[in-house]
C-alpha cells in the first residue's frame, strides 16, 4: 500500500502495474509528499507519516549487506531476467519485489 501511494509520482514502467495491483487489492492510496526521484534508480518520499524509499538494491541498502531473510529470493531469481524493487520503511529493509516478464510465444516473429 505504502509502495503503490509512492509510485504514484513515479515515471518508471512497473509504477502503473504497482498501483493497478494495489487497487486490484481494494487498498486505499495516499498521496505522497516530497518525493524525489533518483533517475534510473528509484524515489524516495512521505507516504502518511513513513518515510517511504524504493528502488534499487544499491539506492536502498547504500552498501550494507542482504539481511537473512532476503537469502532465499537472491538465490532463486540469481540468473533470472528479473527486476528487483527493494522498498524501505523509515530506513529499515521492508521487502524485496520482485518482477519479470515471460517471452510471448510470437516474440521470435518479431525479432
Amino acid at each position: 500500500q505504502s509502495l503503490a501511494s509512492l509510485e504514484q509520482a513515479s515515471h518508471h514502467v512497473l509504477a502503473d502495474s504497482i498501483i493497478r495491483a494495489a487497487r486490484g487489492r481494494q487498498l486505499m492510496l495516499s498521496h505522497p509528499h516530497g518525493v524525489h526521484e533518483y533517475r534510473g534508480a528509484g524515489l524516495k518520499g512521505q507516504v502518511g507519516n513513513v518515510s517511504v524509499l524504493a528502488g534499487s538494491r544499491m539506492l536502498v541498502l547504500a552498501g550494507r549487506p542482504l539481511p537473512r531473510w532476503t537469502l532465499c529470493g537472491e538465490e532463486q531469481y540469481r540468473n533470472e531476467p528479473v527486476l528487483r524493487v527493494f522498498v524501505a520503511f523509515d530506513g529499515r529493509l521492508a521487502g524485496v519485489f520482485t518482477f519479470g516478464d515471460a517471452l510471448r510465444a510470437d516474440a521470435r516473429d518479431a525479432l
